[in-house]
């Protein structure tokens, strides 16, 4: 493949950085969509294994120093993405580089990740909807609030509540707070979201306070130093 010699940054002005960076975006997506159909068709014709390597996972981590854990969810993306015909059109298409995609490979990587976390007694139908609406969704939302929608649209399609497992946490659900000399002891157990939710509360408030005065030397003495 031939590489193309680029202008030096300092030599564009902003308007033309910024033109650049869009044609960076699109090459970069549609280059990272053709090496994840290379990586999914590696392991489907098992080269890994031809050329000795436990599989397509400990091929492309040690030759290219990929973490394998990254690679490992590049490999079950592209093993999952043809249940998904609208991920799929959605995204570039590096046989047709003119043709506008949608998504890109780390939104789309979001989308079936949600869908696939889908339960089995979920009509195809409706599985059909919720992927349109997170492709639609795709594209004014970046992967961060991609997944939080997801966890909608999870939440709309498991009607049958939560998994046993789930339920039985929620049964186990407690907080106790207990005055002692000189403070409060505190123990007990919350499911995951409410746990999830606890701790982005403490997150928040346990943020250091910043002192109210526009004296420097000053504010450094009485910034809050005091642990979460």
């Amino acid at each position: 493949m031939e590489m193309l010699a680029l202008p030096p940054v300092w030599s564009l002005s902003g308007s033309e950085l910024l033109s650049t960076l869009d044609t960076v975006e699109a090459a970069t997506a549609l280059l990272n969509t053709y090496k994840l159909q290379v990586i999914g068709r590696l392991d489907e014709m098992g080269t890994a294994q031809e050329l000795g390597a436990r599989d397509t996972v400990e091929l492309v981590s040690e030759r290219y120093l990929r973490d394998p854990v990254e690679v490992r969810k590049d490999l079950a993306f592209t093993t999952a993405l043809h249940k998904y015909p609208a991920v799929t059109a959605a995204l570039p298409d590096p046989a047709d580089p003119t043709r506008p995609a949608v998504v890109s490979p780390d939104q789309a990587k979001v989308i079936v990740k949600t869908l696939e976390k889908a339960p089995s007694t979920v009509p195809v139908e409706h599985l059909t909807v919720a992927e349109e609406q997170l492709v639609e969704a795709a594209r004014l939302a970046n992967p961060r609030e991609l997944t939080r929608f997801g966890h909608k649209v999870l939440s709309t399609l498991d009607t049958d509540g939560p998994e046993p497992a789930e339920d039985e946490a929620h049964t186990k659900r407690s907080l106790r707070l207990r005055r002692t000399d000189g403070g409060v002891k505190f123990s007990g157990f919350l499911p995951g979201a409410d746990g999830e939710q606890l701790e982005t509360q403490i997150h928040t408030l346990s943020k250091p306070h910043k002192p109210s005065t526009v004296n420097v030397t000053h504010a450094r003495a009485t910034s809050d130093k005091r642990t979460r």
